[in-house]
């Protein structure tokens, strides 16, 4: 897990089953075993948990690092809420797998956890090579904040404008320009390419 930011090795640990303590983390490392787990690859990019557009990645892209660096999460607050006070309704063309969709904001979850600990694709498996496609299908500020409120509730797939579909190959177009995080940072711009990365990861997680 040291290839990737800490926060992304975080988040990949929760994801695994890795346990946070030290000691009880050599463990794992001492008693484990091996599993080789796929990436997405977004513009030439790998990322191991996501790559999003749309209002998280309009969000993410508003916080500069040295604020980033002095909050932590609590930097994404108040830009949050400026995004969702501005209402900017967005559109974006997603064909997955030959498949043609529209959504107002769209996350290609390779991980199934979105900030650590809330669940936006139940399915998504680290070591499956396939994506989860998280469609949010409804624009406009009260939209965002009952997704944002489904999501904090662990309720967010229950939604019937939210759906998750698996594909092995991605692209999405809207704005030019339009930005794309992958992992929580400001990676790319639209148009976007997300594919499952050709060769995996081995790392050590909790003997079965």
């Amino acid at each position: 897990l040291g290839i990737v930011p800490l926060g992304t090795a975080n988040v990949m640990a929760a994801e695994l089953g890795l346990p946070s303590g030290p000691v009880a983390a050599a463990g794992v490392v001492a008693g484990g075993r091996h599993a080789d787990i796929h990436l997405g690859v977004a513009n030439g990019r790998h990322f191991a948990i996501m790559a999003g557009v749309g209002f998280d990645a309009h969000v993410v892209r508003s916080v500069g690092p040295r604020l980033k660096r002095a909050l932590g999460k609590g930097a994404y607050v108040a830009h949050m809420a400026r995004e969702w006070l501005g209402d900017r309704r967005r559109h974006y063309r997603v064909e997955l797998d030959g498949e043609v969709l529209e959504a107002a904001s769209v996350i290609v979850a390779n991980g199934g956890h979105y900030a650590g600990r809330f669940v936006l694709a139940p399915t998504a498996d680290l070591t499956a090579p396939v994506l989860q496609v998280c469609l949010f299908l409804r624009s406009g500020r009260w939209a965002t904040l009952r997704y944002a409120a489904a999501l904090a509730a662990g309720r967010l797939p229950r939604l019937g404008d939210y759906r998750v579909v698996p594909a092995t190959h991605v692209t999405v177009t809207g704005p030019d320009g339009d930005p794309v995080q992958v992992d929580g940072d400001i990676a790319a711009e639209l148009p976007l390419t997300v594919s499952v990365a050709p060769h995996r990861l081995r790392v050590i997680v909790p003997a079965a």
